[in-house]
């Protein structure tokens, strides 16, 4: 029973921590280019 219920929950889990680390990217790499861009315009 116990691996059946962690055999349900893993490929959840695991989609969801991979949703969060493409968030985590997408959310670093528009801050950078934020950054970049404004760093840009004011120089």
């Amino acid at each position: 029973m116990g691996t059946l219920i962690a055999g349900l929950i893993s490929p959840r889990v695991g989609s969801l921590l991979f949703a969060a680390w493409l968030a985590l990217l997408a959310v670093r790499g528009a801050w950078t280019a934020i950054k970049v861009t404004s760093a840009v315009h004011h120089s």
